[in-house]
């Protein structure tokens, strides 16, 4: 696994600096165990959505999470997967567009009665991201959205999802002022946490790399 991380370490200045949207043939999303209480084929649907996102793939888990949410009209997390979509936190902040899309699905999402205080937190935590998006400055949702997840890990710290939604959120809200890199280091200790057990998994290498993406921080990436 080194030397795949190592030859990825090379471009990923270039993702950053582009927009990628990446498009995956199906079968080739890795494992991704994101438990809902939609019905089975509605979970269906929604693993391979969140497998999408992780990936990148913004447009195809934005269609997949609709899709779920078609077949199970009583299944909250798939609105909120499509807000999700529309947030991309390492990507680039939203547009004014992509803003009222993703608060418009948070709503969806606010209007469908959770079956579990695990998905009633998700929604939540999201939802302050988009609270007052035409008012509030990004950072200033980016960082209740963070200390939000932090809340949501802290309840559930043995739950692997929540820990790689959690490193997102911090990748999405770093400070590129602190040289001591605090932040990336804080998400690449939560993702190396859970590799061990998601070896397979789309997002956790993916998000290793983009914490890890400093000269001085490179080496963080080789436990993976």
């Amino acid at each position: 696994m080194r030397w795949f991380l190592a030859a990825l370490l090379l471009p990923t200045a270039v993702w950053g600096q582009e927009e990628h949207q990446h498009h995956h043939p199906a079968g080739a999303l890795g494992s991704v165990n994101f438990a809902t209480s939609c019905t089975p084929a509605a979970q269906t649907q929604f693993t391979r959505a969140v497998a999408l996102l992780h990936s990148f793939g913004y447009e195809e888990a934005r269609k997949a999470f609709t899709d779920a949410a078609a077949t199970d009209a009583a299944c909250p997390m798939a609105h909120w997967g499509v807000a999700m979509t529309w947030y991309h936190p390492i990507w680039a902040p939203p547009t004014r567009d992509e803003s009222q899309q993703g608060a418009a699905a948070i709503l969806r999402a606010g209007a469908t009665p959770a079956q579990t205080a695990r998905e009633q937190a998700f929604i939540d935590a999201l939802a302050l991201f988009y609270k007052d998006w035409q008012t509030v400055d990004h950072r200033t949702r980016a960082t209740a959205y963070e200390k939000a997840m932090a809340k949501i890990h802290a309840r559930y710290p043995a739950d692997d999802e929540v820990t790689i939604f959690y490193a997102l959120s911090i990748l999405g809200n770093l400070d590129q002022n602190d040289k001591t890199h605090a932040k990336q280091k804080n998400a690449a200790k939560l993702l190396n946490a859970v590799l061990p057990r998601n070896l397979n998994h789309p997002g956790v290498v993916h998000y290793i790399i983009h914490s890890d993406d400093y000269p001085d921080l490179a080496e963080l990436a080789l436990p993976a």
